[in-house]
């Protein structure tokens, strides 16, 4: 599971990248779209990275106790903030997949956690460990490492609630999104 969270940091703060409520469904065409836009995002992901922007926006995208998992929507905002230049360019790049920047963004956090909701499934006893985690033990870890550990923790929150028809829309794909996830990860080392 370390392994998994490891490899999904990468990748947002490589993307330099709400869950909200969406009353549309996560179609298939949505998925295949923003799996295919990852490639291209992760390139500008690198130049970000190289440039040292990349160091503050993993600090604004981590969730806070209490708010929802929302890695790619809470980096676009922060990347528009602090970087406006490279937001146009995410823009620019999302919406040859079909996206806007916000619709890409939402599109990447509901697929996230319908991912991280299908890993979690198939190691039941990382996600019972998670669950099983009294809050009250924050006091005892590090400082530093207790915003980490509160960002797990609200990222497990939010994977709890990942609708069942995001879940089912993802299937299909998962194979597809493991091999885009690998590769990242690949190429960040």
């Amino acid at each position: 599971m370390t392994k998994l969270i490891a490899a999904l940091g990468a990748v947002f703060i490589l993307a330099g990248v709400a869950f909200a409520a969406d009353p549309a469904p996560l179609t298939e065409a949505k998925i295949k779209n923003f799996i295919a836009s990852m490639e291209s995002v992760k390139a500008l992901g690198h130049e970000l990275e190289a440039s040292g922007k990349t160091d503050t926006l993993e600090i604004d995208s981590m969730p806070k106790t209490g708010e929802d998992f929302r890695p790619y929507s809470k980096s676009v905002a922060a990347l528009k903030e602090k970087h406006p230049a490279d937001h146009q360019r995410l823009a620019a790049l999302v919406k040859s997949h079909g996206f806007s920047v916000d619709s890409w963004a939402d599109t990447g956090d509901r697929v996230m956690i319908a991912y991280i909701a299908e890993k979690a499934e198939e190691h039941p006893e990382s996600l019972a460990h998670a669950h099983a985690m009294d809050p009250a033990m924050l006091s005892m870890v590090p400082p530093e490492m207790r915003a980490q550990m509160e960002g797990v923790m609200a990222m497990m929150e939010t994977v709890k609630k990942a609708p069942a028809a995001d879940r089912a829309a993802l299937r299909p794909h998962m194979a597809a999104l493991d091999a885009e996830l690998e590769a990242t990860v690949a190429a960040s080392r």
